[in-house]
């Protein structure tokens, strides 16, 4: 989730109640606002000593509209009761957003559907959201008009829509979030002044296509347009619209920044060098036409969601030295057909290659102990797997990868776990090592052609719904040193007798 902090100053504010459970839902939305322009108030956590009155309710009294974020949690919310109805009594402007449909005989919903609001659970993408949240006008008195917002050197926000921005020479720090989500924004000049550079701060700029830093700046450089550290060893942010598809990062850069390239959208083949020794966190996420990526760089770690969501992506060649792949590398990679696994590799993390719906077969080398949770997941083209050497298949790991026709497991696997198989249309056999303890709930429920299924001896526990809903088993034999079969791990039709 995006990070974002609550309105602390004088001026006029949008007070925000919501469940804190709802927070997934929540907090993207208050980011966008924010982003924006707009004051945005909501509770971070009452300080101890001091009383619902003095903080909550003084907030409410004093903000210029009142926005509620309404689910069944928040209804039954004690919390979110009072602050709701104390901007009823103060007779806010009020805009609710409504989560989920709510029961009406609870709490304070009957009140709540008199009053204006969007049935966001019913609009099927974010951008008709927005536009249907920002239409009514009532925000607006909330929102800073000032072009650039400083705070003593710091340049908190970028509020206007220059398609050119010459920062003022008065700044020396460009705080977090500064430019995210201006669309107009093409050009940027970053003076001598300018020391620092917070996160995110030119992130998601579709049209950003050039930096240019003052020659004499201590700090930064902008060769070919593209931000650096001053020494050209750190490269920062590639703009998002820069035009040329192909990309080679200069020799001698040693790290690529967090979300660097993210939504580059005109890169289609960049190479790294062998001086690289780290890459940010979504470092190429979402570069939708990426398809090649040259890898030289002796990496030992590709970090979470590096390249996630390159729906291009074909080709990426993984380095001999890497030993661990963060949670989402590839994830949403729709076009990738093939990767080919180092030997070196331990460690794929959570949802690794999850939605990879080309990916064809996948072999998984000696030193990787386990599949991750969701790593797999949906793959949906996915015929092979080999797992010879995983000790342990996580929960969900291949789940719906429904044309996975076969799987070699190793003779050390311990754990099946928790839906790891679910929903695997195209399995009809499975040979299960006598080495596995357990095969958790769920583990191969919803696979509709698996008939035969041979158990090794040592099978210990089979877990509820393990099978369930495979129409085509028939028949199985259980070992004799099974302990534990759920009432209902197979479906009824299904006869069993124990060796």
């Amino acid at each position: 989730m995006p990070a974002v902090k609550s309105y602390s100053g004088s001026n006029n504010y949008i007070f925000v109640s919501y469940a804190h459970k709802d927070s997934d839902q929540v907090v993207p939305i208050i980011a966008y606002l924010q982003r924006r322009g707009y004051n945005v108030w909501f509770d971070e956590g009452i300080n101890p000593g001091r009383d619902w009155a003095e903080t909550l309710g003084a907030r409410i009294e004093n903000c210029s509209c009142f926005l509620g974020f309404i689910s069944m949690r928040s209804i039954l919310s004690k919390e979110c009761e009072k602050e709701i109805r104390q901007a009823i009594e103060s007779k806010k402007s009020m805009v609710n957003v409504f989560l989920e449909p709510i029961d009406s005989s609870h709490g304070v919903a009957e009140e709540l559907l008199r009053i204006q609001g969007i049935e966001k659970f019913k609009i099927e993408d974010d951008s008709s959201f927005y536009l249907k949240l920002l239409e009514h006008g009532l925000f607006e008195p909330c929102r800073d008009t000032e072009e650039y917002q400083i705070i003593e050197d710091s340049l908190v926000r970028y509020n206007g829509s220059a398609s050119s921005v010459v920062i003022p020479d008065n700044v020396t720090k460009i705080g977090y979030n500064a430019f995210e989500g201006n669309n107009e924004l093409q050009w940027v000049y970053i003076p001598a002044g300018v020391d620092r550079i917070g996160k995110f701060a030119f992130s998601d700029t579709p049209a950003l296509h050039e930096f240019s830093v003052a020659e004499d700046n201590g700090f930064f450089s902008s060769p070919d347009g593209i931000l650096f550290n001053k020494g050209v060893h750190y490269l920062l942010c590639y703009p998002s619209a820069r035009q040329g598809e192909s990309y080679n990062v200069p020799e001698g850069v040693t790290q690529i920044a967090m979300s660097a390239f993210s939504h580059a959208n005109v890169l289609a083949h960049v190479s790294i060098p062998d001086s690289v020794f780290q890459i940010g966190d979504r470092a190429f996420e979402a570069c939708r036409n990426l398809v090649e990526v040259e890898i030289n760089a002796p990496l030992k770690k590709i970090r979470p969601y590096t390249f996630s969501r390159c729906a291009s992506l074909v080709s990426c060649n993984l380095p001999d030295s890497l030993e661990k792949l963060g949670d989402g590398a590839f994830s949403g990679c729709t076009s990738m057909t093939e990767i080919k696994l180092p030997a070196s590799l331990r460690k794929i993390g959570e949802m690794g290659f999850a939605h990879c719906e080309s990916l064809k077969e996948i072999s998984v080398g000696q030193n990787v102990r386990y599949i991750s949770e969701y790593c797999f997941h949906e793959c949906s083209s996915l015929v092979r797997a080999d797992l010879s050497y995983a000790e342990a298949v996580r929960q969900y790991a291949f789940k719906n990868c429904e044309s996975l026709e076969t799987v070699v497991f190793s003779d050390n696997l311990a754990l099946i776990g928790r839906a790891a198989f679910s929903g695997c249309a195209s399995l009809e056999s499975l040979s299960i090592p006598g080495s596995v303890e357990t095969i958790d709930d769920y583990a191969f429920d919803r696979c509709p052609k698996l008939k035969n299924v041979v158990f090794g001896d040592g099978v210990k526990r089979i877990g509820k719904g393990a099978f369930e809903d495979d129409v085509e088993l028939k028949h199985i034999v259980l070992p004799s040193s099974i302990e534990e079969v759920h009432p209902q791990a197979f479906p009824e039709w299904t006869t069993i007798t124990y060796a």
